[in-house]
């Protein structure tokens, strides 16, 4: 064989040697490549066995998401005390979340700038409701007026379970007439008297109030005390005594619906005329509630 032929097929043997050893490398770099970028996902497939199967952990619903606004009502501003009364309120659901039976209702909202005296009790959503954002509702419930006269000021307010949402109905209401907040329910002066003659008086007055009364400041902190007064001015209710500002028994104090009873000597007067003595209940040096008269016509 000559030189030329000998040489060239080496050099033939050399460049095929060459190319499979790229080749072989090649393959190599390939397949590290697809185990490293597909294998995890190989392996997901391989235990997913049902792609269609889907577990999803719920996220729990923020309380944001709960909103509310009330629209209307129909609570009267003047009760009759212990009375009664069938009212609505219309609230819309402002929150990305529906409302549920199970779960929401409406209730009187208790704090420091509202009365905790129970008007109604709580109102729940009609059994199924499901009252979506947008959506109004109309709560019907029965309020109870206390029996006690005075002005309060109450509110409403949603809850979700036992957290409060949305907005605060605030309502001012008179329950039946504030000054007429005591009841004399006896008054045993005499219509008629001699001069100088001596006889004991009994007035026994009735708490029609929103509050109690107490003859010792430090009772009830915040509080006057309370006295029944005796009117000197127009008529001189105090001829007939000396004590125009009978005290309470301090150890005790006058609740709502209860009475209180004095028992006081008066002396007719030598002129004869006629007076009116005029009993009012005072506190703390101010008169209150409605002032009653009787009057008394002095002979000899």
């Amino acid at each position: 064989m000559p030189l030329d032929e000998e040489r060239i097929i080496k050099e033939i043997y050399v460049l095929i040697a060459v190319v499979v050893a790229i080749i072989v490398v090649a393959i190599i770099i390939l397949v590290f490549i697809y185990f490293s970028l597909f294998s995890s996902n190989h392996a997901n497939s391989i235990t997913n066995t049902n792609p269609y199967h889907i577990v999803v952990t719920p996220t729990p619903i923020p309380s944001s998401n709960f909103n509310s606004a009330f629209l209307n009502d129909t609570i009267p501003s003047i009760m009759v005390p212990g009375k009664q009364y069938t009212v609505t309120i219309i609230a819309h659901n402002t929150g990305k979340t529906p409302w549920m039976d199970n779960t929401t209702f409406i209730a009187q909202f208790v704090n420091s700038s509202y009365d905790n005296t129970s008007f109604s009790n709580t109102s729940t959503l009609e059994p199924g409701s499901v009252i979506s954002n947008g959506v109004n509702y109309t709560w019907k419930f029965t309020m109870t007026a206390p029996g006690w006269n005075g002005n309060y000021t109450i509110a409403y307010k949603m809850k979700n379970t036992s957290t409060w949402f949305g907005d605060i109905l605030v309502k001012n209401i008179t329950v039946g007439t504030p000054g007429a907040n005591v009841i004399f329910t006896l008054i045993n002066i005499p219509s008629t008297m001699t001069e100088n003659s001596k006889v004991n008086v009994t007035v026994i007055v009735q708490n029609m109030g929103r509050y109690p009364w107490y003859e010792n400041d430090s009772a009830q902190p915040g509080m006057d005390s309370v006295q029944l007064g005796i009117n000197y001015s127009p008529d001189d209710g105090s001829v007939f005594t000396r004590t125009i500002r009978l005290h309470m028994n301090p150890d005790s104090g006058v609740m709502p619906g209860q009475t209180c009873k004095w028992v006081y000597p008066i002396t007719a007067p030598s002129y004869l005329v006629q007076y009116n003595v005029t009993y009012q209940m005072m506190q703390g040096g101010n008169y209150f509630g409605a002032p009653t008269m009787r009057t008394v016509r002095i002979t000899n």
